[in-house]
């Protein structure tokens, strides 16, 4: 037989079983969401890092002119390289219909003997035949095809070839073709060769033998492998080293998103125990005579602690048995997504351990920390206090603040004019004062899960206002590469004879590299250079000056490339290297970078059109051009787009590729799209617990004033009277909450918008407070204060006087 006291707690979770449901939800809605997040984060990292480490990624990818397997073999060789590998790579166009994407096409001479950034044989032969190749799985879904079918690629010259797909690999390391208008492929160097391509390497790569995430000792490597390069008469080119070496491409985005997410999740928590500490004190008051009893036949306070903590307990408990399966799901569900958006495998079923351990932990100490004092408060009080008690009706009974009974008249006589709202509604406005405290706890709840909830609706516009800022920088609607170069005049003549085109410039693009004060080079730097007049570019300036049209020796660097060059400053003059030649320039400015929607080089510097050229020794030939055409939309974009091509194409001028502005919005907007995705997943757990917590407000509101319901109904209140009371008090709550949480916003949004800006951009967003999103919140509040207090508010309406005259 179980003790009284413990009987007493088993009666008192069962006779309350709504009270008891809603505290269960409420912890439970916190734990799923720190276990799904905190799974999640850790199955990432780990899967993610495990399928990363069996690639065996180089440490850096060489390119120069003329290599062959002698030379390669000869760095392998090295004291400081571990392996050396050649291959070819080269970029084509897809056609599909009117749609165009691109082809990375990766040509292996030994598809056995793959030692660096290794792939996963899937379907298919395991070495593709001539005119055949093996596509990475996930472009199957970039260009909608399937093993058997043929992909028609074009060719530099404009010939195009049909490529059957023999097969699929799996590359974990591949550009996601969720984020890059991206596919890539295998093939032998036959293939390549009936292409038109030269059977050579284009690149090598290489990884070094020790500290391989150590970035400057691979660049000292790499330092070592270029002088080679030149000293056996070959040309260097670039030499590429990934920006965390060790690290797959998307790991800090993850654990950045991540750590967001798991401070809603926890934020979520803490919220719950909000509901424990509501629900804990008005056990306590309504059980102050069953306190005063119980003492009086000889209870102890630790025994009565002991038995409202194991109450909390229970709660707890079976709290974990409905989180923790959830949370299991929850972190499995997030994952897949996640690896479906970055192409890798889910291979952990299951969160370890810790993670579970960690959900037991947080579901059973916190509710016990949370009623801790409000239980030490109820228990400590004597006999003689508890058995005089008056009742809860209010918070402290006799002792009114006068600064609230005055506030409560004016909201109920001075603001709200009686004749303007009815008798139930005014009434419901001063029941919501009545319980001061927990009014404080329950609108505490609400206002976070509002403040959230405007906060994220803020993000959203602030990466809307960011990603317009940053297109405003290109005024122009597409931009066209050509595949060689060709007269500038000519060139511009042939494009205003496309229909749709109003306006054309020439540009310069290519890349660069720094040469530092110790001989080592910095990474690929993108060089754009627009006409010294160009009215195409509006840059916003960060530092210093943008180009005067006399600047053919003076470049403005974004932000980006200051990042990764922290040494340089405004007037110093620098020595850029383009191809084989060194050029000094003077820094005159920094620019804010811009957001560059496919996989790209962020790092740019900006010099004018006649440097550029100086630069390249190339005159006035020119492969790139930026057009402004007549109507702007996105559809009017792409036709004139695919007119230029087949202009240009008929002049024997053949177009490489064109982006028009409004792909490059797409591209970065469903980005976005997918982060708010997630952050509107936890504001929607905020908003759920904060509901609950309204729920069990008004649960034990109706519970306290049973017998005040009794007599209103005894002098001929209708049901739909006392549900309009107990619903308006609740509205009143989620009105107050609004206006609290509107404003709490403020702060939390500019914190939440650094955080995803510095996170995922590497720089603070562009601040849009969102007014859509509170008038978004006004109605879903209105909404959840309606619908959490209508069950209490019904349950009200069905007591009869008889009932309540016998409540006690």
């Amino acid at each position: 037989m179980f003790a009284p006291r413990w009987r007493k707690v088993m009666r008192d979770l069962w006779l309350n079983k709504t009270r008891t449901l809603l505290v269960i939800l409420s912890i439970a809605v916190g734990v799923f969401a720190v276990g799904a997040v905190i799974g999640a984060r850790t199955i990432l990292a780990r899967d993610l890092q495990a399928q990363y480490a069996a690639t065996n990624e180089a440490s850096m990818s060489i390119a120069a002119s003329g290599l062959d397997e002698q030379f390669v073999r000869s760095i392998a060789r090295m004291p400081e390289v571990a392996d050396a590998q050649g291959r070819a790579v080269y970029v084509l166009r897809v056609r599909l219909g009117e749609s165009r994407s691109n082809l990375i096409l990766y040509a292996h001479w030994d598809f056995d003997d793959i030692r660096l950034d290794r792939f996963r044989h899937e379907q298919g032969p395991r070495t593709p035949p001539r005119r055949e190749m093996l596509l990475e799985r996930s472009a199957l879904r970039l260009f909608h095809k399937q093993i058997g079918d043929t992909l028609t690629v074009e060719l530099p010259d404009g010939k195009t070839r049909e490529i059957r797909i023999a097969g699929t690999v799996f590359d974990v390391n591949a550009p996601p073709v969720t984020f890059a208008n991206f596919g890539s492929a295998y093939i032998t160097p036959d293939t390549l060769e009936w292409l038109g391509f030269p059977r050579a390497y284009t690149e090598m790569r290489v990884r070094v033998a020790a500290n391989p995430t150590d970035r400057a000792h691979i660049q000292r490597v790499a330092d070592a492998i270029k002088k080679r390069v030149e000293d056996s008469g070959r040309i260097f080119f670039s030499a590429n080293i990934p920006q965390t070496p060790g690290q797959h491409y998307a790991h800090d985005q993850i654990q950045s998103l991540s750590l967001i997410l798991v401070a809603l999740g926890a934020l979520a928590l803490f919220l719950s125990a909000f509901l424990v500490i509501n629900t804990t004190t008005a056990i306590l008051a309504q059980q102050i005579k069953q306190i005063g009893i119980m003492k009086s036949i000889g209870a102890r306070t630790p025994q009565l602690v002991g038995m409202y903590l194991t109450n909390v307990a229970a709660f707890g408990w079976v709290s974990l048995v409905v989180a923790v399966p959830l949370g299991v799901l929850g972190a499995v569900g997030l994952v897949s997504f996640v690896a479906n958006l970055l192409n890798f495998d889910v291979l952990t079923v299951i969160p370890p351990l810790p993670v579970v351990l960690i959900q037991i932990a947080v579901g059973l100490a916190l509710p016990l920390l949370a009623s801790l004092a409000p239980i030490l408060a109820g228990v400590r009080m004597t006999v003689r206090e508890a058995i005089t008690s008056t009742g809860i009706s209010d918070d402290t009974p006799g002792h009114h603040n006068p600064r609230i009974d005055a506030l409560k008249q004016r909201l109920a006589g001075v603001v709200f004019i009686e004749r303007w709202l009815s008798r139930p509604f005014l009434l419901s406005i001063r029941n919501t004062f009545r319980r001061k405290s927990r009014l404080a706890l329950t609108l505490g709840t609400l206002t976070l899960a509002s403040a959230i909830f405007v906060s994220v609706f803020t993000v959203r516009d602030s990466l809307n206002r960011t990603l317009a800022t940053s297109l405003r920088y290109w005024q122009y609607d597409i931009e066209v590469n050509l595949r060689r170069f060709h007269g500038e005049d000519k060139v511009l003549s042939q494009m205003r004879q496309v229909s749709g085109v109003a306006y054309a410039e020439a540009w310069g693009t290519g890349s660069a590299r720094r040469i530092r004060e110790d001989g080592s080079e910095s990474r690929s730097i993108s060089v754009i250079a627009p006409p010294a007049d160009s009215r195409l570019i509006q840059p916003v300036m960060i530092q210093g000056r943008w180009l005067s049209p006399d600047d053919t020796h003076a470049v403005v660097i974004n932000a980006d490339t200051l990042a990764d060059e922290p040494d340089i400053r405004i007037g110093d003059t620098i020595t850029l290297k383009f191809g084989a030649r060194r050029v000094p320039v003077q820094v005159v400015g920094v620019t804010q970078s811009t957001l560059t929607g496919q996989i790209r080089n962020p790092r740019a510097l900006y010099m004018n059109l006649t440097g550029y050229r100086n630069a390249f020794t190339i005159g006035r030939q020119v492969r790139n051009v930026v057009v402004v055409t007549t109507e702007h939309d996105a559809a009017s974009q792409s036709a004139v787009a695919r007119a230029i091509e087949a202009h240009f194409r008929a002049v024997d001028m053949p177009v490489d590729t064109t982006e028009t502005l409004s792909e490059r919005r797409e591209q970065i907007t469903f980005q976005f799209d997918i982060l708010i995705v997630f952050l509107l997943i936890m504001a929607a757990l905020l908003a759920a617990v904060g509901g609950l917590g309204l729920a069990g407000t008004m649960s034990i509101n109706v519970l306290e004033r049973t017998r005040e319901i009794g007599v209103m109904r005894a002098i001929g209140a209708s049901d739909s009277a006392i549900r309009r009371i107990i619903i308006g008090e609740g509205v009143v709550i989620g009105a107050l909450s609004w206006a609290f949480g509107a404003l709490l916003a403020l702060p939390i949004s500019k914190l939440l918008c650094d955080a995803v800006g510095m996170a995922f951009l590497r720089r603070t967003l562009d601040f849009a407070y969102s007014l859509e999103g509170v008038g978004v919140w006004f109605v879903a509040v209105l909404a959840v204060a309606a619908a959490s207090s209508f069950l209490p508010a019904w349950r009200a309406s069905r007591l009869t006087v008889r009932e309540v005259l016998a409540y006690e």
